[in-house]
């Protein structure tokens, strides 16, 4: 909620449209792991979520990749 505010506290950004109530959402991610040696492996991940309520945010995601160590 944006408490009537037209800008943002954060950022002092213009806020487009009202906000009303919270703003929600469905998120979903998928992930991918290579193992190429007993103990290494290469990940990648995709997490996308998406605003039902907003006007003017609508969707959101994020690419992440990596490499992984097994101690045990």
């Amino acid at each position: 909620m944006n408490d009537g505010n037209s800008k943002d506290p954060k950022y002092n950004a213009e806020i487009p449209v009202p906000v009303k109530g919270f703003v929600y959402g469905i998120s979903g991610s998928a992930e991918i792991e290579f193992a190429f040696a007993r103990k290494f492996s290469f990940l990648a991940n995709y997490t996308q979520f998406y605003d039902l309520k907003s006007e003017f945010s609508k969707s959101n995601y994020g690419l992440f990749g990596g490499f992984r160590f097994y101690i045990n």
